[in-house]
């Protein structure tokens, strides 16, 4: 039989220094005091010092230190339940966070950002193993930043960057037994105005670690019906709003669109994003493709390519290096026609026909210049009369009056919808319904008025 003294020797040095490794909670929270105390020096909300911050290691060594904290106490008390495990975590706040955060009047937002920059944790807490293996997933909140961690008695599984205000919600399992869940990290800044949105991700722990299947964020008028994150069966649906390569106005909604991710037991589908205006889909692809040069035979003619491809290199673009062009100025579906502009320089009608239930750009024309001129002269009017643009009997007798006073600067007639879509009462409503029909008011815009039922939706 070999000699056992040297294995003896070496398996009492490893168990030595695992003893060693094993932190009392006094050194971890020494520790975190103390890297907290740096990141309360940073001034974090001062000028590009978040970005400082992020680039200087603190964020990781505290994350780091919040999950050494929240394992040995699962490894003291291995029976914890998710409310159990928050408490934990949130134990390592101090008991004095400092002079209250007090608001000078009912408009001042700066007891939010005065709270954030307290650096305390805040944390939601979700079950994923329990018995002899427990396994808790907890989304921490932490000043403006947010992280995932996946605890177990042994370390930390998974420590992964998700937006703060991560809210945890559990999915079916796979047919193998693997977890999966997603965090709803809405944002809660309420400097966000009239917008909001946040980050979804979807996420599956196989035992070992969590993997991120799907991770994206989304742009809506929510919280409320219609908008955000919705479950049901097998559907993760997200209603969103907003395309790659333009936007629209902070109260606007004429974007929306329907993001789909499937759930199946074998696996997780993410069918993508499409508008309930389905032309959009297609211009903000062709506009993307065009943009890194690729091609786009499958979604419009070489014509079109071509007049696509003129417009765009005439925008000024905010960040020649991005993918993002400018606002939907306007946009006007009539017939096969689809009327769209970008602010500044972009306008093409489009004629959209069927190919395989998917619109295709099949012709492109640049809309008459003079409607334009036609549009100026109308709000000069207006303004010459003092009277109220956004009366609707007012706007049409001011059309009626400038096409009178000068003919010239009329349109020609496929172009006047863009007189009538602006000046008479709005022949679609929010571009998506169109109504029953349009009052007999004025001689000039009353012939561009239809009666057609509503869009299918």
């Amino acid at each position: 039989m070999a000699p056992r003294g040297p294995l003896v020797l070496l398996l009492v040095t490893a168990l030595s220094a695992w003893a060693r490794a094993e932190r009392t909670p006094d050194q971890i929270r020494a520790d975190y005091i103390a890297v907290r105390g740096e990141l309360l020096a940073s001034q974090v909300g001062v000028g590009d010092n978040e970005k400082k911050v992020e680039g200087s290691g603190l964020l990781e060594r505290a994350f780091a230190l919040i999950g050494e904290w929240t394992v040995g106490r699962l490894r003291a008390h291995p029976a914890s339940t998710a409310a159990a495990l928050v408490a934990a975590v949130t134990s390592l706040n101090p008991g004095d966070p400092g002079p209250p955060c007090i608001a000078e009047s009912e408009e001042d937002i700066s007891p939010f950002f005065c709270e954030l920059e307290r650096f305390l944790i805040e944390a939601e807490a979700m079950t994923l193993d329990s018995g002899d293996r427990p396994a808790f997933a907890v989304a921490v909140s932490y000043a403006y930043w947010g992280r995932l961690l996946v605890i177990l008695p042994t370390g930390v599984a998974t420590s992964a960057p998700i937006n703060r205000n991560g809210t945890l919600h559990p999915l079916a399992d796979t047919r193998t037994g693997a977890r999966r869940f997603y965090v709803d990290a809405r944002y809660d800044w309420p400097t966000s105005a009239c917008s909001s949105g946040g980050e979804l991700s979807l996420w599956q722990w196989d035992g070992r670690e969590a993997r991120a299947l799907v991770k994206d964020g989304y742009s809506d008028m929510g919280p409320g019906t219609g908008w955000g994150i919705h479950h049901r069966g097998s559907w993760l649906k997200v209603y969103t709003r907003g395309a790659r390569t333009f936007g629209e106005c902070c109260m606007c909604s004429d974007l929306k669109a329907v993001w789909k991710i499937r759930i199946d037991p074998d696996g997780v589908r993410d069918l993508g994003v499409h508008h309930f205006v389905r032309e959009f889909d297609v211009i903000d692809e062709l506009l993307y493709r065009t943009l890194h040069g690729r091609e786009v035979g499958d979604l419009a003619a070489p014509a079109v390519a071509q007049r696509v491809a003129e417009g765009v290199a005439k925008i000024e673009r905010f960040d020649p290096a991005g993918d993002y062009l400018a606002t939907v100025a306007h946009w006007y579906r009539d017939s096969s026609d689809f009327d769209f502009g970008l602010e500044g320089s972009f306008e093409l009608v489009f004629t959209f026909v069927d190919r395989g239930g998917t619109p295709f750009a099949a012709a492109a024309r640049i809309p008459d210049p003079k409607t334009g001129d036609f549009l100026r002269a109308v709000e000069t009017r207006l303004r010459d009369l003092h009277l109220d643009r956004n009366r609707i009997a007012d706007r049409r007798r001011v059309v009626e009056l400038v096409a009178r006073e000068h003919p010239e600067l009329v349109p020609r007639p496929e172009d006047v919808h863009r007189v009538v879509e602006h000046y008479c009462g709005d022949v679609f409503e929010n571009g998506l319904t169109r109504p029953s029909g349009c009052p007999r008011v004025a001689t000039f815009c009353t012939p561009h008025c239809t009666s057609e039922g509503a869009d299918e939706r």
